[in-house]
């Protein structure tokens, strides 16, 4: 992987295993991952740049729905399916059983994370938290595509289309609360995270680790699934908390990922179930 960022053409570009309903795009993402996971073994590698050859992408002209998120993907409107590229990715995985996933994942991330629609399904789609150099990597990309992509609409959480800025606006909303002061927050993502990234990058680990207690403090404070948010946001137990992290995990909940967060919250309010009520 040369590590150089491919140029923009034109319309963006998504997988074509996407451009269908959900139950075909997931069935064409199994096959899909069979191909490439044949290329993996017999190669040693993904295919790159890209992962997917020019024949396997469809361009995305203006105005089309792009929906990530599975949950609230309840039609069978023509658009693209952002949130199977998952699918793509476990179905690599189980065609790969005797190597370690993990690395498998990695080697995907790398692959595709250069392209406008991969930067974009890792940033809105992965299931795994991303160290603030992951993010920094896939933010970069997706914003240097931004003008292809903001022709597009997006389906997330709610089934009214939103603008790109909207949707990466809120789905970044913990890194710049986290880095961000109010004041210096513009509104226009394309400024707000670099500058939140370059905070993040210019903290050291105790700045960073009192920005996450203040940030599971909010999130205890705001959130009706925590039982026990006095119980849980006392910061020394949140110290604590943080400290019994992987260090992937620590860097993902102070780069303001909320579900790695949420997490650690639910695991806290789950011991003082456990501890209160025997």
């Amino acid at each position: 992987m040369t590590g150089t960022p491919l140029p923009p053409q034109g319309e963006p570009r998504f997988p074509a295993f996407t451009a269908h309903p959900s139950d075909t795009a997931r069935r064409q993402a199994r096959a899909a991952a069979a191909a490439l996971a044949r290329h993996r073994t017999t190669h040693g590698s993904f295919p790159e740049p890209g992962l997917l050859a020019p024949g396997d992408l469809l361009p995305a002209p203006a105005g089309s729905l792009v929906f990530v998120d599975a949950a609230s993907d309840l039609s069978r409107s023509p658009g693209f399916r952002l949130h199977t590229v998952p699918d793509l990715l476990n179905a690599i995985q189980e065609a790969l059983g005797g190597h370690d996933p993990l690395q498998v994942e990695a080697e995907f991330e790398a692959a595709v994370r250069d392209t406008c629609w991969g930067a974009l399904a890792l940033t809105l789609t992965s299931r795994a938290p991303a160290p603030a150099a992951a993010l920094r990597a896939r933010l970069t990309t997706v914003l240097r595509c931004w003008r292809e992509l903001a022709a597009l609409r997006y389906v997330d959480h709610s089934p009214v289309p939103v603008p790109l800025d909207a949707l990466i606006t809120r789905r970044c909303a913990g890194l710049t609360a986290m880095w961000l002061p109010a004041d210096a927050t513009t509104g226009d993502p394309r400024h707000d995270l670099p500058a939140a990234l370059d905070a993040l990058d210019a903290a050291d680990e105790e700045t960073r680790t009192e920005r996450s207690v203040r940030r599971l403090r909010e999130l205890a404070a705001t959130n009706p699934r925590i039982r026990h948010p006095g119980a849980v946001s006392a910061p020394d137990l949140l110290r604590e908390e943080l400290a019994a992290l992987d260090q992937e995990e620590r860097e993902a909940l102070a780069a303001g990922d909320t579900s790695a967060a949420l997490t650690v919250l639910h695991g806290a309010d789950r011991h003082h179930d456990d501890t209160h009520h025997r």
